[in-house]
């Protein structure tokens, strides 16, 4: 090899140039991908070729760009009803941040933010709660469409009372931020979180040509367990992959269905709360801790393969006693169908709390799993009865 030539190039001594080694592959360079519309996702190059050749989604100068779940743009004035932007809190350092979108190379702005989705109603409940005092409490008083909004208050120290007398709020997320950000106390309330359509899997907040992502939101983060849930609760998650989050149901009632695969969530049971876990198409990975007087409900929870390996079946967390779980229609006893069962308060590994017992009733057989390494003598703390009438009782 002859100094000179370029990576990627040898020496060719009869005909006193440099040849190609590069494989056919890397086919583009500035000539045919100019780097002003096109971008190279893979940066790895070969004699200053490149694999790929990428188009910009949208050029440098742009004032607004749609996808089909979404508007991009570069002034308020330019968005097609509300003329505003959707914020989110940064979960750093708690400022409150325009949801940009990136073109290209990950990161790179280019001036377009997220317009907002949704309807007047919920954007002005939006504003209510985001300047709200801590202590203070909302009444909701109609069904709402809250798209793309992010419900948060100023202050991530604060607590804020939604009372939603039963009143749905729908949303359409189209980033991968969380629907209710700060801390909550929430009543007697419905929840839906339509499926969104989007070109490949890109909805994250980062959009590139190079890219694709599967991120999805969450309804519920809430600095942690802040969303806590009373009343009648009820959480419909249509878009693949979403998560309810993660919170707690104090005395209150939850019933959550998911019409694909979805999170039902990282769940405190508390102080005789119930949890009631309706129509699930495929799975729904959830870590579910109950406490003293805590009610799990699982109604024809969908049949899993072997290739599952059991990790698509909620994962049962006993930490205090008198828990009770009524199972309908459980699919089997086969060891990828086994209920895992933990005692614990964390998901950690070899973190053992103590025995309680739990009681399981059910009209068909049931079969465990100890899940995070309990001492032996654990299968004597489970209580299987069978009750034929169990999902006769199970009004959701």
């Amino acid at each position: 090899c002859k100094t000179g030539c370029e990576e990627g190039y040898d020496w060719d001594a009869s005909a006193q140039t440099c040849t190609s080694q590069c494989p056919a592959s890397y086919k583009y360079d500035e000539s045919n991908c100019p780097s002003s519309q096109y971008t190279h996702c893979n940066s790895s190059t070969c004699g200053g070729k490149y694999k790929d050749c990428k188009k910009l989604l949208f050029s440098n100068d742009a004032q607004i760009y749609k996808t089909s779940n979404a508007t991009y743009a570069a002034s308020k004035d330019l968005c097609p009803g509300i003329k505003d932007f959707v914020q989110t809190l940064d979960s750093g350092d708690g400022s409150i941040d325009d949801v940009i979108m990136y073109n290209g190379e990950s990161y790179q702005s280019h001036d377009l933010n997220l317009c907002v989705d949704a309807d007047q109603a919920c954007y002005d409940l939006a504003q209510k709660i985001r300047n709200a005092n801590n202590g203070d409490t909302i009444s909701i008083n109609q069904d709402m469409y809250c798209g793309n909004l992010s419900l948060f208050n100023k202050l991530r120290s604060n607590t804020i009372t939604l009372l939603g007398n039963n009143h749905t709020l729908t949303f359409k997320q189209t980033t991968s931020e969380t629907t209710f950000e700060t801390l909550f106390n929430i009543d007697s309330l419905n929840i839906i979180l339509q499926e969104t359509e989007y070109p490949g899997r890109a909805i994250s907040p980062i959009h590139t040509a190079c890219d694709e992502f599967d991120d999805r939101g969450s309804i519920f983060y809430c600095n942690g367990r802040g969303c806590v849930l009373t009343g009648n609760i009820n959480i419909n998650i249509s878009d693949t992959l979403s998560s309810a989050g993660t919170y707690t149901i104090d005395g209150g009632k939850v019933t959550i269905t998911c019409d694909e695969r979805c999170g039902i969530g990282d769940v405190d049971i508390k102080n005789g709360g119930v949890m009631n876990i309706g129509k699930i198409n495929s799975y729904a990975y959830a870590d579910i801790f109950l406490y003293d007087g805590a009610i799990l409900n699982i109604k024809d929870y969908p049949e899993q393969s072997v290739g599952s390996g059991g990790e698509r079946i909620p994962r049962i967390f006993v930490v205090e006693e008198n828990t009770t779980v009524n199972v309908c229609n459980w699919f089997g006893t086969e060891w990828y169908q086994q209920i895992p069962v933990a005692w614990q308060k964390t998901t950690q590994i070899n973190n053992f709390l103590g025995f309680h017992t739990i009681t399981f009733n059910t009209n068909k057989p049931l079969s465990f799993r100890n899940r995070y390494n309990a001492p032996s003598q654990w299968e004597s703390y489970i209580i299987q009865n069978t009750d034929s009438n169990v999902c006769s009782k199970m009004n959701f």
